[in-house]
């Protein structure tokens, strides 16, 4: 039994969220999420909302886990339209969660459908899952060497990058200026996890084992416009 005042205080903050669709290119939901019940159910409503209006989303960290409870495995497919962008963010124990929450195989595959995984690990590997349904999949697999130390909040840092990228292949897709498609997703996904790798490598090189998150931060601009003049001499 969920309470009037729970019942008001979830819709409250379904509201605040969702009336900021319209000025999105991108929803990440996870980092600093929690496990609170309350906070969770109003999350489940609005990830169904966002894929109601097909704004792309990024799900990390304990919107990884919300994803794993009995109320909540088939949420990605629940909508009318689950045509929109889905990122997941699971690292290995994140990844064998969510494998251990459904009955088999099949049953996890049909729950993410048409949703990108990206597994990460020392090589991230970006997979666009289908279904016999879809006639295509891709795989890319991101082997820039990253640094030697593990620092809490580098998943936060790929959150937010690949939020970034999601967000403009949207903008080039609105523009007829190529993304959009499953394919090009992946490849922006991939350019993410790529450029965190590389951001993390050089980081660490600075500043050796004392490297937090905020370092990483530091080094994405430069790396970005590094990636971006190395394609610009290839072109």
């Amino acid at each position: 039994h969920v309470s009037t005042t729970t019942t008001k205080l979830i819709e409250n903050m379904v509201s605040k969220v969702t009336s900021l669709f319209d000025r999105m290119h991108v929803l990440i939901i996870g980092p600093g999420l929690g496990r609170d019940p309350i906070a969770l159910r109003a999350v489940a409503q609005i990830i169904i909302r966002a894929r109601e209006v097909n704004l792309p989303l990024i799900l990390d960290a304990d919107a990884l886990y919300l994803l794993t409870l009995e109320p909540y495995r088939h949420i990605l497919q629940s909508s009318k339209n689950n045509d929109g962008v889905v990122v997941l963010t699971p690292n290995v124990m994140e990844y064998r969660r969510l494998e251990q929450a459904f009955e088999n195989e099949d049953e996890l595959k049909k729950a993410l459908d048409g949703v990108i995984v990206i597994q990460k690990g020392h090589h991230d590997t970006v997979t666009a899952t289908t279904t016999a349904a879809r006639e295509s999949s891709m795989m890319m697999i991101c082997e820039e060497i990253g640094g030697l130390k593990r620092s809490g909040g580098i998943g936060d840092v790929l959150a937010g990058t690949l939020g970034a990228f999601v967000a403009w292949n949207q903008i080039l897709a609105s523009k007829n200026k190529g993304g959009s498609s499953h394919d090009w997703m992946v490849a922006s996904c991939w350019s993410a996890c790529c450029a965190v790798k590389k951001a993390t490598r050089i980081a660490f090189e600075k500043k050796k084992r004392a490297m937090t998150a905020p370092d990483i931060l530091e080094e994405i601009g430069t790396v970005l416009d590094d990636m971006a003049s190395d394609v610009d001499s290839k072109l």
